[in-house]
């Protein structure tokens, strides 16, 4: 049985195959890719040549091309490569996986709450961020995939979290905020905890829902067909709300 690590350090994510250290940060360009040749990782190199995009870096063409396909097609950049570069460890060791089938597979990958689209018109947006870099992934995903409104926000968050960070990350890029508790764990944080951290991380105004439904219908109202509803913080959060959503 061949096994692998994925480790994530301060943002730079270093995965660990078989004693095998590949730095992957991303895809150069949209239209680009980098092959990592054999030897040492010039991590120079890798930071001059990926300032706006990043970098995929895999063992082999075929390997790039699969993750400069993913993004083009508005898939996770780093997700697509650490998918990549396990499957290249298993061919390294062997196994028969065609290119044809990994990019069939990534390109059909379904992933409840990380950045769904459960409804439209408004648009409505799940996604189970509930650290600072998530929400900085959130973010920057929405500005570059979704197109420009006005965005209404539904969070609530776990105390172990830094969520005073994820409201600095979040708070310029909405116009209001629904702030509730979930019902399913102990760490929930009570939405009167919930506003005074954002009056203290961010100028944005607030509402406080009781429930996550409360907080739903509360956003859902005040929406215009046009706005975007972002509902994060916690995956018990998507977990609680989910249901409601899909069953329309």
């Amino acid at each position: 049985m061949i096994g692998s690590t994925a480790v994530r350090l301060r943002g730079v994510n270093t995965f660990l195959f078989l004693g095998l250290t590949l730095l992957v940060a991303g895809v150069i360009a949209l239209s680009s890719r980098a092959v990592l040749p054999s030897g040492p990782l010039n991590t120079e190199e890798v930071k001059r040549r990926s300032p706006r995009h990043g970098i995929v870096v895999a063992v082999s063409p075929p390997g790039a091309d699969v993750g400069r396909d993913i993004l083009q097609k508005g898939g996770n950049a780093v997700d697509a490569a650490v998918a990549v570069a396990c499957v290249e460890v298993l061919q390294s060791e062997g196994w028969y996986i065609p290119d044809a089938a990994v990019a069939a597979g990534l390109a059909e990958v379904s992933w409840p709450a990380r950045l769904e689209v459960v409804a439209r018109r408004p648009l409505i947006v799940l996604d189970c961020a509930h650290n600072v870099a998530s929400a900085l992934a959130l973010v920057q995903t929405l500005q570059a995939s979704f197109p420009p409104a006005r965005r209404l926000l539904i969070f609530a968050g776990s105390s172990d979290k830094d969520l005073a960070g994820m409201f600095r990350v979040l708070a310029p890029h909405f116009a209001h905020a629904y702030l509730t508790r979930y019902t399913t764990s102990l760490r929930s944080v009570p939405a009167e905890r919930l506003a005074e951290l954002l009056r203290a991380n961010g100028n944005l105004p607030a509402t406080l829902c009781r429930t996550p439904a409360d907080a739903y219908q509360a956003a859902r109202a005040a929406a215009a067909p046009d706005d975007v509803i972002v509902i994060t913080g916690s995956v018990y959060l998507a977990g609680e709300l989910r249901p409601l959503l899909v069953a329309g």
